[in-house]
């Protein structure tokens, strides 16, 4: 196993990756030292990359948008499950709450979308 440390430059970083992908096209058996390289690369490229790379979490709006894309809805179908909620994903300034407590009617359906089961 070679010396891990932490990554701190674009060059270690990328030296790191291509390490990690040979480790993982030898797909080491769990409790190996190769296995071990392999957990422990991983930890150290995610903690540059979260430093280096920092996602933002997404907007109510993306986050109901990606849900939509992912379960087949459009626009007309999530009307229909939320109501006048949803002219907030036309309005520009998305002033428009989104959260279902503000529309205790949405509620339920709110959990439709979200995945959660009807209570």
């Amino acid at each position: 196993m070679n010396r891990l440390k932490i990554i701190e430059t674009a060059s270690e970083h990328q030296q790191a990756l291509v390490r990690l992908m040979e480790l993982m096209d030898l797909d080491p058996d769990d409790g190996t030292p190769k296995a071990d390289e392999l957990a422990l690369l991983a930890l150290l490229i995610e903690h540059y990359e979260r430093v280096h790379y920092p996602i933002e979490p997404p907007t109510p709006i993306e986050t109901i948008r990606f849900r939509m894309d992912q379960i087949g809805l459009n626009r007309k179908d999530l009307a229909r499950y939320i109501g006048s909620v949803f002219q907030g994903l036309r309005s520009p300034r998305r002033q428009t709450p989104l959260e279902p407590e503000h529309d205790p009617q949405a509620q339920c359906r709110f959990r439709h979308i979200r995945g959660y089961p009807d209570t």
